[in-house]
C-alpha cells in the first residue's frame, strides 16, 4: 500500500486512463503537459516517482535528462501491451520499472508503483548507511594512522651496543602493529632485548605494544633496580604491567639479557614461538623455553644462561613470519627458518631479501624480525 506522502509526477499531454486508475487507488498525481515544465517540476519538487508514458517520443528525451542528473527520482514507464519494444529501450536507457496494460485490469500498476517507490527508499537508506559507515571507517583510519605515527616515534634505533649490533624489521598487517622489539642498557650495564607479539592485530594490539614500550622505558631509567634481577624476574615485570592494563589481551615474549663483561646470555620466554635461533661455533640452535604468555595471570618464568663465544648471531622472529612460508606443516616451516639462518642469512638485509619482506604490500599477520650480532675483532 502506498504511503500518504507519496508524490507522483506524470508527463501527460492528454488524459490517460492508466493514471486515472492510480488516482482511483489513492495516489495524488501532479500532471505536467510540456517537457520543460516536467523537468522544472522534478528540479523544484523532487517527486517520489516519475511517470513517463511510452506513447510520446519525447518521453525518451525526458528519461535521458532525468538519469543524467546527479539526483533524480525513480522512473516508471507505462503504456499498452503492444509497446514492449519501446519499454525495452527505456529500461536499457535507465528506467527503473515498466508497466504494459493488458485489458481493463490495471491493479498491477499500483503494485509496481508502490514497489518501485519502496525499493528506492530502501536503496537511499542503504546508501545513507553506507556513507555513514564509510565516514566512521575514515575516522578509524585517521585514528589508526595517528597511532601508527606514535608507534614509529617510540621505536628504538638500530644501533651498536659496544661490539654488538642490534637491528630489526617490522611489517604491520594493517596500520598499527601488535609486534614489538627493543634493546637497551639496564642500569647495571647489562643489555636487555626482547621481541613481543600481541595476540590480535590493529589498534588494540598497537595499544598493548605501546604499553610494553613504556614499561621498557621505565626499565631503562638509571633508577630502575636492575642489579641482581634475572631474565625471569624482568619478564615478571612485563607480566605485571600487562595484568595492570586489564585488556584481556595476552602477549608472547622472548627476553634476553647479555652481560657484556662476562659474555653470557640469560634468557626467558613467555610462550614465544618460533624459538630464538642462536648461531655460534659453527652451530645454530633453537633456544626454547616454556612459560605462560604475559597478561594471563601471576606466574613464574624459567631462565637459562649460557656463555657466548667471541662471535655470535641471534635471530628472533614473531610467528607472523610462519604465515608467509610455503611449507605445508608447521614443523617444516620451523626447519626452513633455521636452515635459512644456517645458510648465512643472519642480518636484517639478508633475511629481508630471502623472505621477500620488502616486496610485500600485505601480510596475513604482523611480522617482526630482530637480530643481534657480534663479529670477530680485526687483528
Amino acid at each position: 500500500m502506498q504511503a500518504a506522502s507519496d508524490r507522483l509526477l506524470a508527463y501527460t499531454p492528454v488524459d490517460n486512463k492508466l493514471l486515472a486508475s492510480l488516482e482511483a487507488n489513492g495516489y495524488a498525481i501532479e500532471k505536467v503537459v510540456t517537457p520543460g515544465e516536467y523537468l522544472s517540476a522534478v528540479e523544484l519538487r523532487m517527486p517520489d516517482l516519475a511517470l513517463l508514458p511510452l506513447t510520446y517520443p519525447e518521453s525518451e528525451t525526458l528519461l535521458s535528462a532525468l538519469v543524467g542528473r546527479e539526483s533524480h527520482p525513480p522512473v516508471l514507464v507505462f503504456g499498452e501491451g503492444d509497446q514492449a519494444e519501446q519499454a525495452g529501450r527505456m529500461m536499457e536507457a535507465g528506467a527503473d520499472e515498466y508497466y504494459l496494460a493488458s485489458g481493463s485490469e490495471n491493479s498491477l500498476l499500483s503494485l509496481l508503483v508502490a514497489r518501485t517507490i519502496a525499493f528506492h527508499r530502501d536503496l537511499d537508506t542503504l546508501k545513507s548507511e553506507k556513507q555513514q559507515l564509510q565516514d566512521d571507517l575514515d575516522h578509524v583510519e585517521d585514528d589508526r594512522n595517528a597511532g601508527f605515527a606514535v608507534q614509529q616515534r617510540l621505536l628504538p634505533d638500530p644501533q651498536q651496543f659496544g661490539d654488538i649490533s642490534f637491528g630489526y624489521q617490522l611489517l604491520p598487517r594493517a596500520g598499527m602493529t601488535g609486534d614489538s622489539v627493543n634493546c637497551f642498557y639496564l642500569s647495571d650495564g647489562r643489555l636487555l632485548f626482547y621481541l613481543a607479539d600481541v595476540a590480535g592485530h590493529g589498534v588494540l594490539g598497537g595499544v598493548v605494544t605501546t604499553a610494553l614500550t613504556v614499561t621498557a622505558k621505565a626499565m631503562a631509567e638509571p633508577g630502575f633496580p636492575a642489579v641482581g634481577l634475572t631474565s625471569s624476574e624482568l619478564l615478571t615485570w612485563f607480566n605485571r604491567a600487562m595484568l595492570a592494563l586489564e585488556l584481556d589481551q595476552h602477549v608472547t615474549m622472548f627476553l634476553g639479557v647479555i652481560d657484556l663483561n662476562l659474555s653470557t646470555l640469560e634468557y626467558s620466554s613467555a610462550a614465544h614461538f618460533p624459538g630464538t635461533i642462536l648461531c655460534q661455533n659453527d652451530v645454530c640452535q633453537y633456544l626454547e623455553l616454556g612459560g605462560l604468555p604475559l597478561g594471563v595471570c601471576e606466574t613464574e618464568y624459567q631462565s637459562e644462561k649460557l656463555v657466548l663465544s667471541e662471535t655470535f648471531e641471534l635471530v628472533l622472529f614473531s610467528d607472523g613470519v610462519l604465515e608467509i612460508l610455503p611449507q605445508k606443516s608447521l614443523e617444516n616451516r620451523e626447519k626452513h627458518l633455521i636452515t635459512l639462518v644456517e645458510s648465512g642469512s643472519r642480518s636484517i638485509s639478508a633475511l629481508s631479501a630471502d623472505l621477500n619482506l620488502d616486496g610485500r604490500s600485505k601480510v596475513p599477520d604482523d611480522i617482526a624480525v630482530l637480530t643481534l650480532q657480534r663479529k670477530a675483532s680485526l687483528p
